[in-house]
């Protein structure tokens, strides 16, 4: 049997630095997406002349965690980097930041040159909280591609306002075994579900607090009245 030549996981960005090298319509995508996280830093460095293009820097304008370099990556940026992407076509660059990276334990994401590649970038949906990555291990991004612009398409508003709702529902209640059970077993409701296709908030809402009334509601001290 084939073993997968990536694993999936979610890296936190809290507190992190994100470096981008490469500018351009691809390294303007980048950054698009990178601001959409809680990276503590993200610093672009372009690679030629007019990489950073004026989208770039309007995006750095509207966004002061970015930090923009007119000038080629060097190795005191991937130093100060939790993770490095590589938008270029530049096989050469490629291999150095891979050196680089290596040498420092950097994970880096070099486009379309796998060899250099300790992760991948994947096709990303995003519905409120819930952030769905499509990845390949960088064998068939287009399918990838071509899988997400049709998960964005069958996943209606519902899902973002179900994981909007689960969020508030998680934080309301203690933690421990007891609410991971209630969530799970609410998620798998079949009515939560046709609540969700449906995109009818005030059904999700009441299946929630019916759930946290079962579940929680005779923990609370009862007193006796005079």
């Amino acid at each position: 049997m084939p073993k997968h030549p990536a694993f999936p996981l979610a890296m936190v960005t809290t507190g992190r630095c994100l470096l981008l090298v490469g500018g351009g319509a691809l390294g303007a995508d980048r950054l698009r997406t990178a601001r959409a996280y809680d990276w503590a830093k993200i610093i672009m460095t372009a690679q030629a002349e007019n990489d950073l293009t004026d989208e770039i820097r309007q995006l750095a304008r509207d966004d002061d965690r970015v930090e923009l370099h007119d000038r080629p990556c060097t190795v005191a940026d991937v130093a100060h980097a939790d993770l490095v992407i590589d938008s270029t076509t530049d096989e050469t660059l490629a291999a150095t930041l891979g050196q680089w990276c290596k040498q420092r334990r950097i994970p880096l994401n070099a486009m379309d040159k796998l060899p250099y590649c300790d992760v991948h970038y994947p096709a990303i949906i995003e519905r409120g909280p819930l952030c769905i990555a499509i990845i390949s291990g960088g064998q068939t991004p287009a399918v990838s591609g071509t899988l997400r612009r049709w998960l964005e398409e069958a996943l209606g508003a519902g899902w973002n306002h179900a994981a909007e709702l689960m969020a508030e529902a998680r934080r309301a209640c203690p933690p421990g075994r007891r609410r991971m059970q209630m969530l799970i077993d609410l998620a798998r409701d079949p009515r939560l579900l046709q609540a969700i296709q449906q995109d009818n908030q005030t059904a999700m809402q009441q299946l929630i607090d019916d759930a946290i009334q079962a579940e929680f509601d005779n923990d609370a001290p009862h007193t006796d009245t005079p």
